[in-house]
């Protein structure tokens, strides 16, 4: 009888000890064969499965992780987009406004035209024609007596030259009149463009004297 209750009192103890260890608390838990394996495909896509903190823990970190990675990638597309709008409208820029070598180039072909026909050249000049006609780019001249003879716009034909001004008031017109023969010289004014906006922009004229001709293309820098 006394044997019988000392394997009764030993039992209870083991199964007392063997209860705590099967039962553990629930709140520090670690899953070990997550914990153990290599990560998945499925881990990477849902980190919350490889998460060995409690699932509280992995809930609040979680949310704070998503929203870094969202702003950053938000970060990363305005600045990808900001470069690509700059750089499109250098581009728009670039194809609506002539560069000093289109205006050079432009002059070399009025200088080659009047020489070879005044009179041809002066009027696909005043029509507008395409040879003399790029952008914003355009050619003026002024005949021998000093006359403007060549302009796109009719308004301006019949002036004298060297009486221009331009929107500051300089009188410009003195310097174009001092061009010399075969030389190509450069004299700066105010100007608007072509088109409805009349705001004055700063200009650059290329300008020459051939065959009496004195002729120039501005352009704006």
């Amino acid at each position: 009888m006394f044997a019988d209750s000392i394997r009764a009192s030993s039992l209870n103890r083991l199964h007392k000890q063997a209860g705590q260890k099967t039962a553990p608390d629930q709140r520090h838990c670690v899953n070990f064969a997550l914990a153990t394996r290599e990560p998945s495909t499925e881990d990477i896509r849902n980190p919350a499965l490889s998460c060995n903190s409690s699932r509280d823990s992995c809930r609040d970190l979680l949310p704070a992780n998503r929203t870094i990675g969202s702003e950053n990638m938000v970060r990363k597309f305005f600045i990808v987009g900001t470069v690509a709008l700059a750089s499109t409208q250098a581009a728009i820029c670039q194809q609506q406004y002539g560069t000093a070598v289109e205006a050079r180039a432009m002059l070399e072909r009025v200088i080659a035209g009047i020489k070879a026909d005044p009179a041809g050249t002066i009027a696909q000049i005043n029509k507008s024609d395409p040879k003399f006609s790029d952008k914003d780019l355009y050619p003026t001249c002024a005949g021998p007596d000093g006359k403007m003879v060549a302009n796109p716009n009719p308004a301006r034909l019949g002036i004298v030259q060297k009486d221009s001004k331009d929107a500051s008031g300089k009188p410009y017109g003195e310097e174009l009149a001092k061009a010399q023969e075969g030389v190509l010289s450069e004299v700066s004014y105010l100007s608007p463009r072509p088109g409805a906006d009349k705001t004055p922009v700063q200009k650059i004229a290329f300008v020459t004297k051939v065959s009496g001709y004195i002729c120039l293309v501005g352009y704006a820098p």
